[in-house]
């Protein structure tokens, strides 16, 4: 069982061992759940940017979940085709070697967090860190507040992250 709140790998355990998250009621509630129904999962795309370039856009849906990866080549995840909903989405990106822009429309909160090693991260021309290793953690002020929130969940090593309008 992996955590629903981290991702770490929680099996046999009630709490996990990261965040604290009850992991053994999230296990009962969904062997419930699978008795009741089927769960359909929806599929998070990916988009690889491996010694190439690749976009993501949400010009035809929902990016809730979705995932761009960056390994010597760069990704694009472009969020001004349509308007966000409101509430929060959540996106995530890694960049080794590479470099992933995400662009936002201004009334869009953003919240970084992850994992920076030796690299770069810019909001809307705001560097954020120091560039060596560190934990990201950017909030727009007044975050919570916003009716449109964007969550970006990033690794970044030797690689740069920008956030653009």
């Amino acid at each position: 069982m992996f955590c629903p709140r981290c991702g770490t790998d929680s099996e046999g355990a009630r709490y996990c061992r990261r965040c604290g998250t009850e992991v053994g009621r999230v296990a009962e509630a969904l062997q419930a759940q699978d008795q009741q129904q089927a769960v359909v999962a929806r599929p998070h795309p990916t988009a690889f940017g491996i010694f190439n370039h690749q976009s993501i856009s949400n010009a035809s849906g929902d990016v809730a979940g979705h995932i761009g990866l960056s390994i010597f080549g760069s990704v694009t995840l472009d969020l001004r085709a349509r308007p966000l909903p409101y509430g929060e989405t959540r996106v995530g990106v890694s960049s080794i070697f590479g470099s992933v822009l995400v662009r936002v429309p201004d009334d869009v909160g953003i919240k970084i967090t992850g994992l920076s090693v030796f690299s770069t991260a810019k909001i809307k021309g705001q560097r954020v860190g120091s560039g060596s290793v560190e934990v990201q953690g950017y909030e727009t002020p007044g975050y919570s507040r916003m009716g449109k929130r964007l969550r970006i969940d990033a690794t970044v090593i030797f690689g740069t992250l920008k956030v653009k309008s």
